[in-house]
């Protein structure tokens, strides 16, 4: 993944990297609570991220916006409420 460092990552691209990061982990599926949420502004988000960003909410580590919404061209970062507790 090409990152541009003048510009803040977005909301997807955070997934994007999170999702690779989190992989070689093996997280059993069967031991976390998993959820499977429906973002409506999903058709915003770039097909290649989409996986990424449901596993992620699935997982827990990122959670939508509020109002079953993810935001996926905002600029965001680790700080941001929008993460779980990992």
């Amino acid at each position: 993944m090409k990152v541009r460092s003048e510009r803040p990552l977005t909301r997807e691209e955070m997934a994007g990297m999170l999702a690779t990061a989190v992989a070689p982990l093996q997280i059993d599926d069967t031991s976390a609570n998993i959820r499977s949420p429906h973002f409506t502004d999903s058709k915003a988000m770039d097909q290649k991220y989409a996986e990424a960003v449901q596993r992620l909410a699935e997982l827990n580590i990122m959670t939508g916006t509020g109002e079953n919404l993810f935001h996926p061209k905002r600029a965001d970062d680790a700080s941001s409420s929008d993460y779980g507790n990992y």
